[in-house]
């Protein structure tokens, strides 16, 4: 059997956690669990799904998961800044850490611009990805890379070594 999980995270007060089961349509035998922040998008999120995953509830705001095949937005208030994909992941609710590995691949919804990279972690105390190991962003014209390590915003609207970030 097939699980996947949805996960969403916010800035500010712990979130409530709710936890629902739907199969989708198109799968059968796949059960699909989603926990996310019944308040709805908050600053500095991130929601991510997989296709096998095992998900640990350990009270209303501290909510874990790893999946394998992982795909997934990072959002700024209501408006999705990048979708995801990567061969596996971990999220946390609690820290509000998003760790992606294995031929990761962040696009931007703006423009398209593409990052690419062996490890990614999302915080949202930074709302920042910092993308690690053989690191390259792409756009229609143009790639730059490979780098050992970048920083970028949720949108990839900029894009620079940790000392641009400050870090």
């Amino acid at each position: 059997m097939i699980v996947s999980a949805c996960l969403l995270v916010g800035c500010g007060s712990a979130p409530d956690v709710a936890a629902t089961e739907a199969p989708p349509a198109d799968e059968p035998g796949t059960t699909r669990v989603q926990i996310g922040a019944v308040e709805g998008r908050l600053p500095g999120a991130w929601t991510m799904e997989a296709e096998q995953s095992s998900v640990a509830l350990q009270g209303e705001d501290d909510t874990s998961a790893i999946g394998l095949r992982v795909s997934g937005q990072l959002l700024k208030g209501d408006k999705i800044e990048s979708r995801f994909v990567a061969a596996s992941g971990e999220a946390n609710t609690q820290t509000g850490r998003l760790e992606l590995s294995g031929e990761v691949r962040v696009t931007s919804e703006r423009d398209g611009v593409y990052l690419t990279a062996d490890r990614l972690v999302y915080d949202k105390e930074l709302a920042l990805i910092i993308a690690e190991g053989r690191v390259e962003v792409h756009s229609a014209t143009w790639v730059s890379g490979p780098f050992d390590k970048l920083v970028a915003t949720p949108g990839l609207e900029r894009v620079g070594t940790p000392d641009r970030f400050g870090l």
